[in-house]
């Protein structure tokens, strides 16, 4: 399953709620098997930065899949890294764009 995500992400640039059930299946794989499968690591990396990203219009649709399988990689990654790191450059846009009543 985990092998077809990416085929389906690419498929589904248009359709938000096949992307928004492709995050949720990864969230549901990652905390099944109790760990981050490495051969997808750079694929979950790019769907957070795509999901998380203010600049991209379907953000308003998968960002919070995405913030929610933002915070399970970092529970399920052993020792930050370079990737990880570089997610952070989208939280200043998003703590700017969220409105507090």
């Amino acid at each position: 399953l985990v092998s077809y995500l990416p085929l389906l992400w690419d498929e589904g640039v248009e359709h938000n709620m096949l992307r928004i059930a492709i995050i949720s299946a990864l969230l549901q794989i990652i905390k099944a098997i109790d760990e981050l499968p490495e051969s997808v690591t750079p694929f979950i990396y790019n769907v957070i930065e795509i999901s998380t990203n203010v600049n991209d219009p379907s953000t308003v649709y998968l960002m919070d899949e995405g913030l929610e399988l933002w915070l399970v990689v970092i529970q399920y990654t052993p020792q930050p890294n370079d990737a990880l790191m570089k997610l952070c450059d989208n939280l200043i846009p998003i703590i700017g764009k969220t409105t507090f009543f």
